[in-house]
């Protein structure tokens, strides 16, 4: 089976996420101690004949500045503290199974957002669901990183709103590492426009 590219997502993490580096201490080993961190693991994704594996790092589910960062096969559940105005900076609260069931936002507090990131039920595509609870439909920015010859390239991509109490969904056609997203707004103008940008 042709291999795509091994890469490490380590040195992705040191070279490209300045953010993450941020939150490491001299030794180069993340602060797990004022942010909580995910533990190491590999990921691996199938597309077609084509597979790609690479190292996740023991990493913060959050930066310093308030971005998430969200890799392959991780189901995270984080909470704002949000104003009417804006929904504030989220808040890591917990890493769930992967295959936990939907619905779970009916039991959560006001201000939870629930992702779910990885390759499902055998298919080729890469999905990202997004479900909060907020007091308004948000919007955000996202980064996805593209394996390429040379590493992975962190590249902007569009996102859609996210409606309260409704899933919404991100796909991409092609193998991808870690996602950062950040920017959490509130949408601005009328209620139910969906403009993704």
């Amino acid at each position: 089976m042709p291999l795509l590219r091994c890469v490490n997502a380590a040195w992705t993490a040191a070279c490209l996420f300045v953010p993450i580096c941020a939150l490491a201490d001299d030794a180069g080993a993340p602060d797990c101690t004022s942010a909580p961190c995910r533990a190491a693991r590999t990921v691996d994704l199938r597309f077609g004949e084509n597979e790609l594996r690479f190292g996740v790092p023991v990493s913060p589910y959050t930066t310093g500045d308030g971005h998430i960062v969200i890799f392959p096969g991780e189901r995270l559940v984080f909470l704002f503290s949000s104003t009417a105005d804006a929904p504030g900076t989220p808040r890591f609260v917990r890493e769930e199974a992967i295959d936990a069931p939907e619905g779970a936002l009916k039991d959560a507090p006001p201000g939870t957002l629930i992702l779910n990131y990885g390759q499902f039920a055998g298919k080729d595509t890469m999905t990202l669901t997004l479900q909060h609870n907020l007091p308004a439909t948000l919007k955000l920015k996202a980064f996805m990183s593209v394996p390429g010859p040379d590493g992975f390239k962190l590249t902007y991509t569009s996102t859609c709103p996210i409606m309260p109490n409704i899933v919404g969904m991100e796909n991409w056609v092609q193998p991808l590492g870690l996602i950062i997203l950040e920017d959490f707004a509130f949408q601005k103008g009328a209620p139910g426009t969906m403009v993704c940008d």
